[in-house]
């Protein structure tokens, strides 16, 4: 939809929409259909993955801040479901902030930190291409942690009731952040929102009229 804006598009990273990769639906660059295995189809893409996806990411950002075009790209991060699966300074951090845990919690601790760390990665290469102050960055989850189905207690997401599968806030509030243009720093809002809700923000920022998209199965 935004290449009628002259928009290149980019996707990197776990894609849980079907098997045929992202190109099949308007994605310019990906890196292929891939799954929670990522594109060497292994248990623990990560922490590969996590550099592997970023670096793609700041490749393509360079190319078209070079040729002046304007450009979406999407970095669906893999999850962290093991302690393997994430860096070692990041595991040491963790386990330091948090003593006493270990296993899929801690995983995911120092997963999240992992992604921290190459978000910034991202928005100090903007800065670098000078790009910053004409950039939307929206960083937001899938669901809320494994377990506690059925908005039962859970201590997989701490400490909302409920989890991946639930109704309950456990299952459906994730973070949600936005920078760019125009948003004040710090500023919190308290609007309920899902993830259905970015394809007319995206298309009103880019100045393009909110349309249906095509059936990429249609002939």
């Amino acid at each position: 939809m935004l290449k009628d804006a002259g928009y290149a598009s980019a996707h990197f990273g776990k894609w849980h929409a079907g098997r045929s990769a992202p190109s099949r639906v308007g994605f310019d660059r990906c890196d292929g259909p891939n799954s929670n295995q990522g594109p060497d189809r292994v248990t623990a893409p990560n922490p590969k993955q996590a550099t592997v996806i970023t670096d793609r990411g700041i490749e393509f950002m360079r190319e078209q801040a070079k040729a002046g075009t304007p450009f979406y790209l999407q970095l669906s991060h893999y999850g962290f479901g093991s302690e393997e699966e994430a860096t070692p300074e990041a595991l040491a951090a963790a386990k330091a902030l948090v003593p006493g845990v270990s296993g899929k919690p801690m995983g995911a601790i120092a997963g999240a930190r992992d992604v921290d760390t190459q978000v910034g990665r991202v928005l100090a290469a903007l800065k670098e291409l000078g790009i910053a102050d004409r950039t939307y960055v929206f960083y937001s989850a899938a669901h809320g942690a494994q377990g506690g189905g059925g908005g039962g207690r859970s201590q997989a997401n701490p400490p909302l009731s409920g989890g991946k599968g639930s109704i309950s806030e456990g299952g459906i509030r994730v973070p949600f952040i936005a920078a760019g243009p125009g948003i004040p720093a710090g500023k919190v809002v308290h609007v309920r929102a899902t993830n259905m809700d970015l394809l007319p923000t995206l298309m009103d920022l880019a100045g393009m009229p909110a349309q249906k998209p095509a059936d990429p199965n249609a002939q």
